[in-house]
């Protein structure tokens, strides 16, 4: 979907064609609590919270985070789940790419492979 609409890629926009796709099926969109944090300056973050379910992987404590956030119908369509807490944010991942740093152990390394072989994340 994000390949074919091409330009500027917005979760907002993907969950939404999805949902448009797969009008029975529910959404669930895999975050950690510092995404979930910086949600709200995120691009027209109330689709998103409209179109998925946010399923947040506690990385700090989840409750200060979501009592923090004004998006209105948030806390409803937040589900923690338990696993265990690695401290790699996608955040860094991109970071350490653009700036030529190597992501080795962080992510399997087809996905690295992936993204150098497509030149993701630099600047």
């Amino acid at each position: 979907i994000e390949i074919r609409r091409g330009g500027p890629t917005y979760t907002a926009d993907t969950l939404e064609a999805l949902a448009g796709e797969r009008l029975d099926d529910e959404f669930y969109f895999i975050v950690g609590t510092d995404a979930l944090s910086d949600l709200p300056n995120w691009h027209q973050p109330e689709r998103i919270v409209r179109h998925a379910v946010l399923a947040v992987a506690p990385r700090e404590v989840l409750e200060a985070n979501v009592a923090a956030l004004t998006i209105p119908g948030l806390a409803a369509r937040i589900e923690a789940f338990a696993m265990p807490r690695i401290d790699i944010s996608s955040t860094d991942i991109r970071a350490r790419v653009a700036k030529g740093r190597s992501i080795r152990y962080l992510v399997p390394a087809p996905v690295e492979r992936y993204i150098t072989e497509q030149g993701l994340y630099r600047s």
